[in-house]
């Protein structure tokens, strides 16, 4: 069944760049030859179909993230999520294009750009816990993830996660870890924030060396704004 969906608007930054639309005319779920939604991808709150969206009169292939039924979004939850996409934007964080919608039925869901999840896969690696292999993909993890602290937001080391083709890097997509923190436990200060970069900064340099480990707190250190700065450089004193 085709489902209409209202959009929150926004204001990102960076090179993934979402011009609000005007108007989102339709959100809808793809179908296979049987007529069946097709699943794409899933988390622990969620599943992951392949939708399209129609703005202006174009059609866009699009992944529709599903809250599982425990996790369905109130107003307020869904609130969250949009404002912690626009507030990452605006710090230059590089998230994918991505959304709030709102179906009809009242039931919230996030879309966001595809990247190859089809029946050739997903050019992302879902919950790689930071195992990444490639020079570029820790520093893109790391830097992504300081920014995230300079936003105010506790960055859950899950948000990351890499690209099967290591020289593409790695991109922040899991956002539930974060609002789920913010909703449970408020702003955390910078000390706090700093731990957790800190933990992330440790998990992507676990089995490189120690000149690896030093170049990844330099990375660190440089993404950040003076708050962190101050906070994480007490963390790599101790």
């Amino acid at each position: 069944m085709k489902k209409k969906a209202s959009a929150k608007k926004a204001k990102p930054k960076g090179k993934r760049k979402l011009k609000p639309p005007s108007k989102v005319e339709r959100v809808w779920f793809s179908k296979d030859a049987s007529g069946k939604i097709i699943r794409i991808g899933g988390y622990h709150y969620s599943d992951v179909y392949l939708g399209r969206m129609a703005i202006d009169g174009r059609k866009h292939r699009v992944a529709i993230k599903v809250f599982k039924q425990g996790q369905k979004l109130s107003n307020r939850k869904a609130k969250e999520y949009q404002r912690l996409i626009n507030t990452l934007w605006k710090a230059g964080v590089m998230l994918p294009k991505m959304g709030m919608f709102k179906f009809p039925n009242g039931e919230w869901v996030q879309v966001s750009q595809l990247f190859g999840s089809t029946g050739k896969g997903s050019k992302i690696v879902n919950k790689s816990n930071l195992n990444i292999r490639s020079a570029r993909g820790k520093a893109e993890a790391v830097e992504q993830i300081v920014k995230v602290a300079n936003a105010g937001y506790t960055p859950i080391e899950d948000l990351v996660e890499p690209f099967r083709v290591g020289r593409k890097g790695s991109i922040p997509i899991d956002l539930d870890s974060i609002v789920n923190s913010r909703m449970e436990f408020g702003k955390r200060s910078a000390e706090v924030r700093a731990s957790f970069v800190m933990e992330a900064v440790e998990t992507v340099a676990s089995s490189s060396s120690n000149a690896e480990y030093g170049r990844l707190c330099r990375i660190a250190l440089k993404a950040a704004n003076p708050g962190m700065r101050k906070a994480l450089e007490k963390r790599i004193a101790k």
